[in-house]
């Protein structure tokens, strides 16, 4: 049962986030996603994405 609840909720955290951020998710124009410099973010490049407050930070590096 408490592995149904958490499942039920992750999805739900899951749409919540696709929905709020739609322009981010599924941006066209490379224009609408900017990195912390003011730049367009380019596919293939590396990024680090990371908090501005260090309360519960989480840090990681990947291609976008």
């Amino acid at each position: 049962m408490k592995i149904t609840g958490f499942l039920v909720l992750s999805f739900l955290l899951f749409a919540l986030t696709a929905t709020s951020f739609p322009v981010a998710v599924h941006a066209k124009d490379p224009a609408a996603v900017l990195d912390v410099y003011g730049n367009e973010v380019t596919a293939g490049a590396n990024y680090l994405i990371g908090a501005a407050s260090s309360d519960f930070a989480v840090s990681a590096t990947g291609s976008v």
